[in-house]
């Protein structure tokens, strides 16, 4: 997870390339965090190359106020949040 602070919002890139699933007490933990930030992003950014990796992005619109879209590269993802660089927060 990439993490692009700016002055007023936050933005998230969600790499998922190779990603294959989750165990159950993985899943918990993610849905617990997912619901926990509901609200702490303007965008999100998902990157995958697996078509359910697709499917979980618009799932996850539900779930989240942020827009959220699904990108099968992180350079795609960048230039769509406006970022050159991804930044860790400090």
């Amino acid at each position: 997870m990439i993490v692009l602070l700016t002055s007023i919002e936050r933005r998230l890139i969600q790499p998922s390339l190779g990603f294959r699933g989750w165990t159950p007490a993985a899943l918990l933990r993610d849905v617990a965090w997912d619901i926990s930030n509901r609200k702490t992003f303007s965008k999100i950014a998902v990157v995958g190359d697996a078509g359910w990796h697709e499917w979980s992005t618009h799932a996850g619109m539900l779930l989240f106020r942020a827009a959220l879209k699904f990108f099968r590269s992180e350079e795609e993802a960048k230039h769509w949040l406006g970022v050159a660089e991804a930044r860790a927060p400090t």
